[in-house]
């Protein structure tokens, strides 16, 4: 069997798309099922709030082809049923759910801040991970905010909570003084050499981190007219 949670974060089911879809609804639960593969198996899958699963029913021996959820299975006929199991999983949660993005009180004030400044919106590039965005130059598309929601013992702190943080760029002789590992950190998954780490918790006044904001946007922009000078 398969366990889906991860896969619905921050997404919600949407109730009408999933009896449209051909979903049984019975005690808030959905139950779907599907015979694939020449009428050999049957997807099952199971959603609601507690409990988001799929397994794949071998039909002839009346028990669950585990081999699909196997990493590391092999053979030629596993692989390809385990590509058709997932490419209906796949399409499941792409028509019976939407996706809902939470986000900290500071980070909706700095998605709202740069679209209205700079008019760009947060860029989701990685289709697995919703809590991940960055902003970019329109021009060259280089980032110049990196928001990522990460546990907190990444940046230090003994704890395993996820917070959301920030990754600004700004000039080399500056970082070292600002950094003071309560709010602002070296640049988690970036060079620390011309970026910091925000902590998005609302510590750091709003008006201060738009300035870094403003400060890493325009670091971008002389990248860009350096580059043209030299053209």
């Amino acid at each position: 069997m398969r366990d889906l949670k991860s896969t619905f974060e921050n997404r919600t089911l949407k109730e009408e798309q999933l009896l449209q879809y051909g979903f049984q609804k019975k005690n808030n639960q959905y139950f779907y099922q599907e015979i694939l593969w020449n009428e050999q198996f049957q997807i099952q899958v199971e959603l609601s709030n507690h409990k988001k699963c799929a397994k794949l029913i071998d039909l002839e021996e009346q028990e669950e082809y585990i081999l699909v959820d196997v990493k590391d299975a092999t053979g030629a006929f596993s692989a390809q049923l385990k590509e058709i199991y997932e490419a209906k999983i796949t399409e499941i949660i792409e028509k019976c759910s939407a996706i809902v993005i939470s986000h900290t009180n500071q980070t909706q004030d700095v998605i709202s801040y740069i679209a209205k400044q700079y008019g760009d919106a947060s860029e989701y590039l990685w289709k697995d991970d919703w809590n991940n965005a960055v902003w970019r130059d329109k021009y060259s598309h280089k980032w110049y905010a990196v928001l990522l929601k990460i546990e907190a013992n990444k940046l230090g702190p003994s704890s395993h909570d996820r917070i959301e943080v920030i990754d600004l760029k700004l000039e080399k002789d500056k970082i070292g003084k600002m950094i003071d590992y309560k709010t602002i950190f070296p640049g988690y998954h970036m060079n620390k050499n011309h970026w910091i780490t925000i902590h998005l918790n609302g510590s750091m006044p709003n008006e201060t981190l738009f300035s870094l904001i403003d400060i890493s946007y325009q670091l971008t922009q002389e990248k860009r007219r350096k580059k043209n000078v030299r053209k």
